[in-house]
């Protein structure tokens, strides 16, 4: 289900030569080369007149792929959305599992614990320096599951790729430290969102669509129960915690504190008749689920907190239809 109609907008193409721009001067990446972002440094289109679009838009995308991070038996670079998808043929392996096995079998460990190394390297290629970028730069990221790569090339994570021009929010309280770090910055004013719009969404895109994924098909293939995962990913948090300036601390606290979280809800929002980059602030229908670091002590036994959640949306779909 999607909430938009998928063309590309002639300020969509230019916030996106200035993104890069930007991301090679604030120098993220030099930091923490687990990190990446594929690039969109230029474009092409029929000349429609300024800031108009003839339908022809065509971004150009960096590619930094070459023949070592093709699909290999344990995994190459490959999409999370691949990694956590149900099995093609029902009652097989995902691909995620599959690689896990793999390691397994080559390393003589038992799949439990190779699944929790596994999950500690994409905790460190993934989410915490998507975090800290936040903190750092004052830029979130719409890391969903499409939008998000790993490099498995050795089985386990060992880089995190981004790619989405259109996935960027720009932090209004450092609008004037990006722009001068990229003046052109100042012709993409739409693209700077104020601190609690952003927590909300990057809470969506970072946790739920893509971390909780992860966690998600660990637990359904039995292989790391969700609460375990759940506890390493709340005790990550909290030892980053003092480290992090005051942006990075807000989103964290938001995201380990609160009772509901935010959730995206695409069925809702297409329900309504809402394209999403049409809206004011691009803003979709959201709605709010129980907090599942809020129940990190949970027995191994309880049923799965992910899958509570998906009951509680099919509730609020329900009672929205």
């Amino acid at each position: 289900v999607t909430n938009s109609l998928r063309k590309n907008m002639h300020h969509e193409l230019e916030a996106g030569v200035t993104l890069c721009r930007l991301l090679q001067r604030c120098g993220f990446s030099r930091l923490y080369p687990k990190f990446k972002f594929i690039d969109d440094p230029a474009y092409i289109s029929l000349n429609a007149g300024a800031s108009k679009e003839s339908g022809f838009e065509l971004i150009l995308r960096k590619n930094p792929f070459n023949s070592k991070n093709e699909i290999t038996g344990l995994g190459g670079t490959q999409s999370i959305a691949a990694l956590v998808q149900e099995p093609l043929v029902p009652g097989t392996y995902s691909r995620l599992a599959k690689i896990i096995h793999m390691l397994a079998q080559k390393e003589g460990e038992e799949c439990a614990d190779v699944a929790l190394t596994w999950f500690d390297n994409y905790l460190d290629c993934a989410i915490e320096p998507a975090i800290r970028l936040f903190d750092q730069c004052g830029i979130a990221l719409e890391a969903h599951q499409q939008n998000s790569l790993l490099d498995l090339s050795e089985g386990y994570p060992t880089a995190y790729f981004y790619r989405d021009n259109q996935g960027f929010y720009l932090s209004k309280e450092r609008q004037q430290i990006l722009e001068t770090m990229e003046p052109r910055l100042a012709q993409c004013d739409d693209l700077f969102y104020g601190e609690q719009m952003i927590i909300n969404r990057f809470t969506y895109y970072l946790f739920f669509n893509q971390l909780f994924a992860v966690i998600n098909r660990l637990g359904a293939d039995q292989l790391v129960q969700e609460g375990t995962l759940l506890q390493k990913v709340y005790t990550r948090l909290n030892s980053i915690l003092p480290t992090l300036g005051s942006l990075g601390t807000a989103f964290v606290t938001s995201v380990l504190g609160r009772e509901k979280l935010p959730f995206k809800a695409n069925l809702l929002t297409r329900v309504e008749d809402v394209d999403e980059l049409e809206a004011e602030d691009e803003l979709a229908v959201y709605v709010w689920v129980t907090n599942p670091f809020k129940s990190v002590a949970v027995r191994s036994d309880t049923p799965s907190l992910v899958c509570k959640q998906a009951s509680e949306l099919e509730e609020v779909i329900a009672d929205a239809c």
